[in-house]
């Protein structure tokens, strides 16, 4: 998804099953510059969509890749990233959903 000043987030889902059988849902993602990864960490943050809260935050890699583990089912997150070197502005991925 292409978003302001050609910063772009991609979110995808994944379940995976835990070895007692249950499911361990996650979201994870690439934050992108110009089409290209992100050579330095990003903050990520994960919000419970209802009430705009910070669950977690996390860096990207060098890379822009990111995770965030232990998600509920059928919860919607809203997914933002900043730089850190403020050359852009902040992307947000609303409507994240694990699976």
């Amino acid at each position: 998804m292409q978003i302001i000043h050609n910063i772009y987030m991609k979110p995808w889902h994944t379940n995976s099953g835990d070895l007692d059988g249950s499911s361990a849902l996650f979201i994870e993602g690439m934050v992108k510059k110009l089409g290209f990864a992100f050579s330095y960490p990003c903050q990520v943050f994960l919000l419970d969509r209802s009430n705009m809260q910070v669950i977690r935050k996390t860096l990207s890699d060098n890379h822009g890749k990111y995770r965030f583990e232990g998600l509920r089912q059928n919860y919607e997150y809203t997914i933002v990233a900043t730089d850190p070197r403020k050359q852009f502005n902040a992307v947000i991925q609303d409507n994240v959903v694990p699976k």
